[in-house]
């Protein structure tokens, strides 16, 4: 073969591609439908359309295609592990989600897509804090907040750096923090995300962090005012656009916040919605907060009474049966 047939044998190569444009589209097309359906279906299901749609993904990609197409598909792939990570977590296996969070890093900088990047961070920072990790989760939140880019992660990344500093008991940290998450919500309004369902934060769900943040800075008061806002605003919420995951998480910040301030009734009556939750959507997070709310009961000092009761035995019920132990993440 002569030098010439060496170098057009490679011009053939080198235009040949295994992906085209409307593959790559319906790949993130797949993926932001998993999001979006996320917590409104059946977790088992969706959790193994995603590990299909990762695995078509690195199947692509150990072939050949056009440097563009590649990005793309490295986007699509780090898309479909931070699904499964965030998923993971919810499922109980927050070490699994540190896994695929670390692949669904080195897709983002493979795509070099800061959205990507930001959001990546936000799951690994969800995933430290749901073990108690409070200082890794900051640092996640910290670095997160270095990737600007179109849509809400600032808002989230900022949220939730100031409850992990919180946690922490650094209090000033924590309100700089809030300052940035505010000042970030305006344009968070505005905001397109690439994906929807956890990875877009709305004002309402940020303010359940705020709420956090402010129980655990010691301001009940301000605590159940942010809480009661962000549940407002989720009532009003067209069905198709209810972040439900987050907003069962606000009302057990107002419950919190009521049993703080010694008021049972309201704490039962916020509990309630949360109760109602079907079996498969008690995630681990979910069901963590609930426990909460159970040993906060049984350390103040209105844990006797009939309410009490009551509230001690639906949380006891509630924890029984979940989602978690359906499959291995």
């Amino acid at each position: 073969m002569s030098a010439a047939d060496e170098s057009t044998q490679f011009l053939s190569w080198a235009e040949s591609t295994n992906v085209g444009e409307l593959t790559v589209e319906q790949m993130h097309s797949d993926v932001r439908l998993i999001a979006h359906s996320y917590l409104k279906a059946p977790t088992t299901p969706l959790f193994v359309r995603t590990r299909a749609l990762r695995d078509r993904a690195f199947a692509l990609l150990s072939d050949h295609q056009d440097p563009r197409h590649t990005r793309e598909l490295y986007a699509a792939a780090g898309w479909s592990l931070t699904v499964l990570a965030w998923m993971s977590v919810d499922l109980g296996h927050p070490e699994a989600a540190e896994r695929h969070a670390r692949a669904g890093w080195l897709c983002a900088q493979r795509a070099d897509h800061n959205g990507l990047r930001a959001w990546v961070r936000a799951t690994q920072h969800t995933a430290a804090f749901w073990q108690g990790a409070y200082r890794a989760a900051a640092d996640y939140a910290a670095d997160g907040l270095r990737y600007p880019e179109l849509g809400t992660a600032e808002l989230f990344l900022a949220s939730a750096l100031a409850l992990d500093l919180a946690r922490l008991g650094d209090s000033d940290g924590a309100t700089a923090a809030l300052r940035r998450a505010r000042d970030s919500a305006d344009s968070a309004e505005r905001a397109e995300d690439e994906l929807a369902g956890p990875f877009t934060c709305t004002v309402n769900r940020a303010g359940s962090l705020w709420s956090d943040t402010h129980l655990e800075l010691g301001a009940a008061d301000d605590a159940l005012d942010y809480a009661n806002r962000a549940v407002a605003t989720f009532e009003e919420t067209p069905a198709d656009q209810r972040n439900l995951g987050s907003e069962r998480m606000t009302r057990l910040q107002q419950v919190k916040a009521h049993l703080v301030l010694g008021d049972l009734v309201n704490c039962e009556n916020a509990l309630t919605p949360v109760l109602e939750t079907g079996t498969q959507h008690r995630v681990r997070p979910l069901l963590q907060r609930v426990a909460e709310v159970g040993a906060m009961l049984s350390g103040s000092d209105h844990a006797s009474g009939l309410v009490a009761d009551r509230i001690r035995d639906a949380v006891g019920d509630f924890r029984r049966d979940s989602v978690v132990n359906e499959l291995m993440a």
